[in-house]
């Protein structure tokens, strides 16, 4: 089936991408903070924004050691979890310039 530009279903669509990048020895907690602390962590400031739309934080890491990871803490993933919002973690692991 097709929908006409009339017929298209009423949802809010958008992105609000911001964006913090750290070097090492940055920890990623810190990188966490960095960006979700430029707003409140009260669940009642992300309820609604929750309730109106699909929220997603997408933490992407480039590296170029292979078989690299991170630690978040207790604290960071609570930081993450009071925004309701899902969280997709990407690894990128880019060729070295040596």
């Amino acid at each position: 089936a097709h929908l006409g530009a009339d017929a298209a279903p009423s949802c809010p669509i958008g992105v609000w991408r911001l964006e913090v990048r750290g070097e090492p020895p940055t920890l990623a907690d810190d990188l966490v903070e960095s960006l979700l602390g430029r707003f409140p962590s009260a669940p009642s400031f992300w309820q609604p924004l929750h309730r109106a739309f699909a929220l997603q934080l997408h933490l992407s890491i480039h590296t170029t050691q292979p078989s690299s990871g991170f630690i978040l803490s207790t604290e960071a993933l609570a930081r993450c979890t009071v925004t309701g919002a899902s969280l997709l973690v990407t690894c990128h692991v880019e060729p070295c310039d040596s």
